[in-house]
Formats: structure tokens, C-alpha cells, sequence
């Protein structure tokens, strides 16, 4: 059913994979890999019904596994995983329809308790090369939340080069995406202090004005 040409063939094979969930975990873990990349092939069609159901259950999958993580420890996304799957729900956090960001920015934070968020934190920066202005702004807003619940240690071993990306987008030519970047780097102010501004002391006059004034405000 979940390779079937027809999308309503899809629509009830979720119909039956969601309440299955949570009755046999062990088989969800065990074929989570399928499920992932299953659903990635998905995210590349145009039915929005299959797409809408699709990540309500990702929902749900990564909801299960993020309590049995936080209750035993023992499950964690292996890096093949993550990096055919989570790579391609960034794509969708720039999808104009509200459901869909929603339920992807929801996967994400359950994302928090599966792998390190340093590596979160790089899918996250590498979802910022888009010209799609909403993708950009849910990126900066979930990086700004990983620093002022993790620290600056999320952006990995040298935390300047991350900074120095996102300083850039204080000069986006979107103002949505200008605000997102100014409160990413603010979170860091929060975190480090003056030795920010050490950081990024080659940030034009212009925009190190708007980032003060944030930090003020």
C-alpha cells in the first residue's frame, strides 16, 4: 500500500501504520529507516492530503521515541538516519502551508532528545542556503532556541565560523529574516556576554546598530 500508484492506497496505509505505533514500538524502531525514507520520497510529491498525514504520524513516531529516550536512554537516530531524513524536513519548515511548518518544527524539537544538538544545529545552518526567506527565518529560530537552552557549544568546535554566518543574515533583504538573526545572535549575547562582540568585531557599523539596539531592547 505505501508503494502503491494510487495516494489514497498511501492515505489508509497510515491510517493503519498510526495507531500500530504505539502498540508495537519495537517493530516502529526496527523499521524506522523505511519509514524515514519512505516518507522523505513523499515530501517530493504534490498531494498535500499524504503529506499532512504523513508527518502528523512522524509526529507521533518521534514523540514515542523521544519519551522511551528520555525514560531509558537506549534510543538514539543512527547518523544515516538523520542524514537522509532530517536534511529534507528543513526543506519543508519553508512550506507556505502553516500544518506543515508546524508539525516540522514540532519533529524537530523531539529531534533534541535523538541526537546531539551540535548536529542538529549543522542541518540547521546548512538549511539557511535557500532562497526561500520562511525556510531561513524557521532556521535562526530554532538555532537561536538550541543556543539559549544548550549554550554556544551547539555550534560545534569553532562556534566564530557558525556566528559569522548568521551575522550575515542581519543584512537579509527580508525583514523577517533580519529579525530571526538578530535574535539568533542575541540569544549568544545572553550567553556570552561582551565576548561577542570580540566575535564578531568585523560586523559592518550598520548592522552591529541593529543588533545593539536588540540586545537594548
Amino acid at each position: 500500500m505505501m508503494f502503491h500508484a494510487d495516494f489514497k492506497q498511501h492515505l489508509l496505509a497510515l491510517d493503519m501504520l498510526i495507531p500500530f505505533a504505539k502498540a508495537d514500538l519495537e517493530a516502529l524502531i526496527g523499521n524506522l529507516d523505511l519509514l524515514l525514507k519512505w516518507m522523505t520520497l513523499r515530501f517530493f510529491e504534490t498531494n498535500l492530503s499524504v503529506i499532512i498525514k504523513g508527518l502528523e504520524y512522524l509526529v507521533l513516531v518521534f514523540q514515542l521515541l523521544a519519551e522511551r529516550s528520555s525514560n531509558s536512554g537506549d534510543i538514539s537516530l543512527h547518523d544515516i538516519e538523520a542524514s537522509s531524513f532530517i536534511p529534507f524536513l528543513i526543506l519543508k519548515i519553508g512550506n507556505p502551508v502553516d500544518q506543515i511548518r508546524n508539525s516540522c518544527r514540532t519533529i524537530l524539537r523531539h529531534l533534541c532528545r535523538l541526537i546531539p544538538v551540535s548536529k542538529l544545529f549543522v542541518f540547521l545552518m546548512n538549511g539557511l542556503a535557500t532562497k526561500n526567506a520562511k525556510q531561513r527565518v524557521a532556521c535562526l529560530e530554532e538555532m537561536g532556541s538550541l543556543i539559549r537552552v544548550s549554550g554556544l557549544g551547539v555550534c560545534g568546535p569553532q562556534p566564530a565560523f557558525a556566528l559569522c554566518e548568521l551575522v550575515k543574515l542581519i543584512a537579509d533583504r527580508d525583514n523577517a529574516v533580519r529579525s530571526a538573526a538578530l535574535n539568533a545572535v542575541t540569544e549568544v549575547y545572553f550567553q556570552e556576554g561582551e565576548r561577542l562582540y570580540k566575535i564578531i568585531e568585523n560586523l559592518p557599523e550598520k548592522d552591529m546598530a541593529m543588533l545593539e539596539e536588540t540586545i537594548k531592547r
